[in-house]
């Protein structure tokens, strides 16, 4: 289509996600909800318009349950675009981020269900044969990044074609094989692996039935549950990749584990688990112009205006990514979750998961502390709000 065929007549963009290669906006065509995918800037031009053809034929080709149909493409400014019929409103790693905030941990049928969901999508994308590299269709990585929601709370996954999504840094580490992060090209064995890691990655997020648990903490070793379990580990990690089972067996086997369980996988309890998220979000507070933040110097203490004073006093962490938060917004800028993680525990290595833990625990306790309407979510971290009025004191 013509340069501005389309985009001019798109309407009230909200950024989804910005740091990938393809920049993702909830946008209104034609007074209905639609999603923009638009190429980053920072991509060449060539590549830019590759990587385009092959989304644009993925998404042509395995539009259907959980994967958005294309329903235009074209250029813009040199930046290609293209136009999916789907409403997303929410990305998996937004509403992962709510879930911690509020404290809460996702049914075990509703979490098995989503998973599911994600699990016969790349099942069904393995079965369709990419035309640009005629092989099937894969993933390589896996993340909350490549996860999506629409108003309705239904799952809708972006990647396939071209996986850039699954780069943007979020609460979960990006799952990928062993093979994968040494070199290798992306194959169905390496999803089997990468799609079983992401399933093990949600247990903290999960209420896990209690018999299971124990298998996972090793207190059970010897029971029918534990060498089912054990047995599907060893098929998926313990060896070499061309032994690993498909996708279709994989599913088999989380099957039997959930019969032993007497659960049955409910993909609507995921739904109205997701709904919970995405209406409690919109209910949050939000900033008004008339929010004053006044903070010490070093971030011993913070007061909002007409609120009782919040002393950190030796809680230097807290201190810290606080302060660190402070320094972006006088920039205009917003605060990873890699750069809070070295501002609030500089010079300490953790694992992604672990940081990814501390920050969000960090930020969390000083939402709870009176700033949930001043920290904005945004993008794969958090900002203070524009809107928040910043004063910087030596006392209270």
């Amino acid at each position: 289509m013509h340069d501005r065929a389309w985009f001019g007549a798109l309407s009230e963009p909200v950024p989804l996600q910005t740091s990938t290669p393809f920049e993702v906006f909830a946008v209104r065509a034609e007074s209905k909800p639609m999603t923009l995918l638009l190429a980053n800037e920072s991509l060449p031009t060539d590549d830019a318009a590759r990587r385009a053809d092959a989304l644009a034929t993925a998404h042509e080709l395995l539009a259907g349950p959980h994967i958005p149909a294309l329903h235009s493409r074209g250029v813009y400014k040199g930046r290609p675009w293209l136009l999916l019929d789907a409403a997303l409103v929410a990305t998996g790693d937004e509403l992962l981020c709510v879930q911690l905030d509020r404290g809460l941990k996702q049914p075990y049928a509703a979490a098995m269900g989503g998973l599911g969901a994600v699990v016969a999508t790349v099942r069904r994308m393995h079965e369709t044969t990419d035309p640009h590299t005629r092989a099937p269709y894969t993933m390589g990585t896996i993340g909350a990044a490549n996860l999506y929601f629409d108003s309705d709370a239904n799952l809708w996954m972006l990647g396939v074609g071209d996986n850039g999504f699954s780069r943007a840094r979020t609460v979960l580490p990006t799952m990928l094989a062993p093979e994968l992060a040494l070199g290798e090209a992306p194959s169905v064995a390496t999803d089997t692996f990468a799609v079983s890691a992401l399933i093990r990655s949600m247990v903290p997020y999960v209420d896990v039935p209690d018999p299971i648990a124990r298998v996972l903490r090793g207190d059970e070793t010897d029971s029918p549950l534990a060498k089912l379990t054990h047995e599907t580990n060893a098929r998926i990690y313990a060896v070499p990749k061309v032994l690993r089972p498909s996708l279709g067996t994989l599913e088999k086997m989380f099957r039997g584990l959930l019969s032993v369980l007497r659960i049955r996988p409910s993909y609507e309890a995921h739904r109205a688990f997701m709904k919970q998220l995405l209406t409690q979000d919109e209910l949050a507070p939000q900033p008004s112009p008339r929010v004053v933040l006044e903070v010490a110097n070093d971030g011993s203490w913070f007061r909002l205006q007409g609120q009782e004073t919040q002393r950190l006093g030796s809680r230097a962490p807290l201190r810290r990514v606080l302060l660190c938060l402070l320094e972006q917004a006088e920039r205009a800028e917003a605060c990873d979750v890699w750069r809070l993680l070295e501002a609030g525990w500089p010079g300490e290595r953790v694992d992604a998961e672990a940081g990814a833990n501390r920050v969000y625990a960090a930020v969390s306790t000083l939402r709870r502390m009176g700033l949930r309407a001043v920290i904005e979510r945004f993008d794969a971290g958090y900002r203070i709000s524009p809107d928040a009025q910043v004063q910087r004191a030596a006392r209270p």
